[in-house]
């Protein structure tokens, strides 16, 4: 049985548990490990569950604004509702509105956050039999540095797929709602990079024109291009790790008595996207510190 709006946010008043609004299926589990990680008896519901109306962040906007009149009658009611929607493209357009009880990311969708220099020390860790106290500085700029190595095409096919977005009359070759395996994938990157690549110089200028550069790929790239890039490569280059040991990185017990075939460094079974996927969404993985805005503003919350 499906309740309507108002009866949504009646139960979340009656029952002293707060009602946040998610976009869809994918977010419910986030949101809710958050929360319970911050401790608070929090209803993450998708919007699609509310009666007359599907999912995505429109429908949270249009739900949000049809109880604006009865969020400035009852100021109560901002401690029990919430919904939040991803910035995505919207903010390049101008588009995100201003109404109360309604969040905006920071970041393009919530897959954006996922890694920090936390959760690669969980990741390594999972990886492989290396303890916390051996995954050191040096070991994470050389992950990051790795992996930096693959966004400049991610930057330029986000562009692309921003312009898209934003301009109505752009022939693009990719738009944000293409799946990540089918651009990111070996095949399918090297055909769309070969049709990228040549307007670089056009999205240079785009880029210009919006104020983004580089170092903003975590505001323009979609979410869950960013998580299975980064799933791909942590996945292939944890296979890498043991030729580090006892050059770039800490010699492990194993090979300093001449065990190398044991190195602690290498991988630890045969792990694939789909896991790392899981791991980065689930209550261990989430890094509060990366967070903070969000846990500030869930805080606001009955509870």
């Amino acid at each position: 049985m499906q309740y309507d709006l108002d009866e949504t946010v009646l139960a979340a008043v009656m029952s002293g548990e707060p009602t946040v609004l998610v976009e869809g299926i994918d977010d419910i589990k986030f949101y809710g490990n958050v929360a319970h990680k911050i401790g608070r008896n929090i209803n993450v519901q998708a919007i699609e569950t509310v009666e007359g109306y599907s999912e995505g962040c429109d429908e949270i906007i249009r739900a949000i604004g049809d109880i604006q009149h009865s969020i400035q009658s009852d100021a109560r009611l901002k401690k029990y509702i919430l919904g939040i929607i991803d910035r995505d493209a919207r903010y390049y357009r101008g588009e995100l509105p201003n109404l109360e009880c309604l969040f905006v990311l920071k970041y393009y969708s919530y897959e954006s956050h996922l890694i920090t220099t936390n959760t690669i020390k969980k990741q390594i860790e999972m990886l492989t039999k290396v303890t916390s106290s051996m995954i050191k500085d040096n070991v994470i700029s050389y992950i990051n540095e790795k992996f930096n190595e693959k966004l400049e095409k991610a930057y330029y096919i986000s562009l692309e797929a921003l312009k898209n977005a934003c301009d109505t009359s752009y022939q693009a070759c990719v738009a944000y709602s293409k799946k990540a395996g089918n651009i990111f994938s070996k095949s399918a990157l090297e055909y769309i990079w070969g049709q990228v690549s040549y307007k670089k110089e056009e999205l240079d200028e785009f880029a210009n024109n919006y104020g983004v550069s580089r170092t903003d790929i975590k505001y323009l790239m979609k979410g869950k291009w960013w998580l299975y890039l980064w799933c791909e490569f942590i996945v292939n280059e944890s296979k890498n790790l043991h030729f580090h040991c006892g050059n770039d990185f800490e010699i492990c017990q194993m090979c300093k008595a001449d065990k190398k075939e044991k190195c602690l460094w290498k991988v630890e079974g045969n792990f694939q996207i789909g896991q790392i996927k899981s791991f980065l969404c689930s209550i261990d993985a989430i890094d509060l510190n990366e967070l903070d805005y969000l846990r500030q503003r869930l805080m606001l919350l009955a509870g």
